[in-house]
């Protein structure tokens, strides 16, 4: 799975290389040829299979339309499409709709396992990408221009640090003070630890103690 960006001749050459089945987003500016044959087939609706009115969890109607058999520099493409139709708070049909292309032939048993699957993709990206770039970690998309290896040393570096952050905020004993002090996780990394490791002096002898005792961690 992956985001749009990666939708390229060099990238679809590297999977068929390693024979990686793949799924990536499509955006109405992303590969123009692979929209103009699409456009065309939705016209002519000779090649085009759709199964309307699939009903999903919670009353969501779900209309999905797959093309396969497209051409991209000399690549295999097939393009799905899904239009989910749900009720909103106030009532009216709210819409939204994916896009995706993939390299497996799609048909109507497997057509909703593609979808959910590249609605993963989204799931990766806000629960994990998306935490890492605007919630603190400061993630960008280029820290070493002239070493690949220093830039994986220091995802690598950021990755532990997200780990370890989302083991103190699940833990019962951290829930339990936050809801004692009656303040945000926020709060509780900006104004207390990292002012603590900015501004505390001389504790270095306390640090050395705790790390050698034996600590559990509890969740929820």
């Amino acid at each position: 799975m992956a985001d749009a960006l990666y939708a390229n001749q060099s990238v679809f050459a590297i999977r068929k290389k390693n024979k990686w089945a793949w799924i990536i987003n499509q955006k109405p500016d992303t590969l123009p040829s692979i929209w103009k044959q699409v456009e065309g087939l939705r016209q002519g609706a000779s090649t085009l299979d759709q199964i309307q009115g699939n009903i999903k969890k919670n009353g969501v109607r779900r209309t999905s339309t797959w093309i396969n058999g497209l051409q991209y520099q000399g690549f295999d493409v097939t393009w799905v499409e899904c239009v989910e139709i749900e009720k909103g708070e106030d009532g009216k049909d709210k819409t939204t709709k994916f896009v995706y292309l993939c390299s497996e032939t799609v048909t109507s048993l497997n057509v909703s396992e593609f979808v959910d699957s590249g609605r993963l993709r989204w799931k990766i990206e806000n629960e994990g990408f998306n935490t890492q770039k605007n919630l603190g970690f400061g993630l960008g998309h280029k820290f070493s221009r002239v070493s690949y290896q220093a830039s994986q040393n220091y995802y690598q570096c950021l990755q532990i640090a997200a780990i370890i952050t989302q083991l103190v905020e699940l833990s019962q004993r951290i829930k339990k003070k936050l809801k004692e002090w009656g303040v945000s996780l926020i709060h509780l990394w900006k104004k207390g630890i990292t002012g603590f490791l900015s501004y505390a002096e001389g504790w270095e002898k306390e640090f050395q103690e705790i790390i050698q005792k034996s600590i559990q961690f509890r969740f929820s």
